[in-house]
């Protein structure tokens, strides 16, 4: 499969190529398309568009939001098709990020990376597309001294390389 960008008009529009069935598919269509990236076992592509992340599988070319938001350099995939991810956006306290902070009791707060960081939640997380799943995996402030510019994941999963500054630190977890 190759996922493919038309980005000529104001309306942009994302196809998904099956180059077994010599066929296209208009999958996404949105003012603005960034690249995104593949999961290791090209089952799923996740790309941005209109200031959201987005998911398409590729058997079927269904294309779902995802439950969290994050630059797609903080997001990496490991061989199963679980993908890894560190969100650096603002939180809105309500709504779909609402179960990864249940500490706070005021629903309408929002707070910024400075706040999180203050507020120790920057965390890294795994993503399951087969199970529509987010999972925590640690809290970074006790590992990383910052926020995060890259995340990478090693082949098997187990190792994920978090980047600050201009300092990689290796975090074990669990495959």
């Amino acid at each position: 499969f190759i996922a493919l960008a038309d980005l000529s008009s104001d309306t942009q529009i994302l196809y998904l190529i099956d180059l077994e069935e010599a066929s296209r598919t208009n999958v996404y269509e949105a003012g603005l398309i960034e690249k995104g990236k593949w999961s290791r076992d090209g089952a799923y592509y996740i790309f941005g568009g209109d200031n959201k992340l987005w998911i398409m599988d590729s058997q079927n070319g269904n294309v779902e939001e995802l439950p969290f938001n994050a630059s797609l350099d903080l997001v990496s995939s490991a061989l199963n098709g679980e993908f890894y991810f560190v969100s650096t956006q603002e939180y809105n306290l309500s709504g779909a990020t609402r179960p990864y902070f249940s500490e706070f009791t005021d629903v309408d707060e929002t707070l910024t990376v400075d706040e999180l960081l203050e507020a120790n939640i920057i965390s890294l997380h795994k993503y399951v597309p087969a199970e529509r799943s987010t999972y925590l995996v640690l809290e970074l402030l006790d590992s990383v001294p910052g926020v995060p510019q890259k995340v990478e994941v090693n082949e098997q999963g187990g190792i994920v390389r978090i980047l600050v500054g201009d300092q990689y630190f290796d975090v074990k977890v669990g495959i």
